[in-house]
């Protein structure tokens, strides 16, 4: 994908020429097939990713049973938990579930762009915190609510995701079985 189609995507607009410039050097744009692992439990975490198109599901194994924790779509980062100073291993596994066009940057790349340019290191932070604020607004909604309450959100929030995802992986992101999934739809649909 050239730069005319990053830019596309990717909000420049409130950057110098600059920082666009090393913005449009820095990314690479790559498409992955349906069912690709982008990061493996117990991987050192080395990259970050911008999803262009597509879906990508975050999950964890517990006991033999992969547990969906979000889904990454159109337009979202997926930033990994690392800081400078130490190495992290991942504890959860990116899998793409369609084909999807990412922008995928390097943790070292992105520490040059921030140190070349401190002002985006500082747009950076402003927008990791909107997002850590929304995903903390999730959790708390989640944890607070029914697994038919959670189907209800999903349906009115990300309704993309009914077409996308198979019914076990929605399931799972949801809290339950696939029966229960089954039994909470048929008794929606009853209503």
């Amino acid at each position: 994908m050239d730069n005319s189609k990053v830019e596309q995507y990717l909000d420049l607009s409130a950057l110098t020429p600059d920082e666009q410039e090393a913005i449009l050097k820095l990314n690479s744009v790559k498409t992955f097939r349906k069912g690709d692992l982008l990061l493996k439990e117990g991987e050192t975490l080395t990259k970050s990713f911008f999803v262009i198109k597509g879906c990508v599901r975050q999950y964890h194994l517990k006991d033999g049973e992969e547990m969906t924790t979000f889904f990454y779509t159109d337009d979202q980062s997926i930033f990994p938990n690392v800081t400078a100073s130490r190495v992290q291993i991942s504890q959860h596994n990116l899998e793409c579930v369609e084909e999807c066009s990412l922008s995928v940057t390097t943790l070292d790349q992105e520490q040059d762009l921030m140190n070349s340019f401190p002002r985006l290191g500082d747009l950076c932070r402003v927008v990791t915190e909107k997002q850590f604020g929304d995903y903390q607004e999730m959790f708390a909604k989640y944890i607070s609510s029914t697994p038919e309450e959670r189907y209800l959100d999903l349906i009115e929030n990300r309704p993309d995701l009914l077409n996308k995802v198979p019914q076990y992986q929605i399931a799972s992101y949801l809290g339950v079985k696939p029966e229960s999934l089954s039994r909470i739809r048929k008794r929606l649909a009853g209503k």
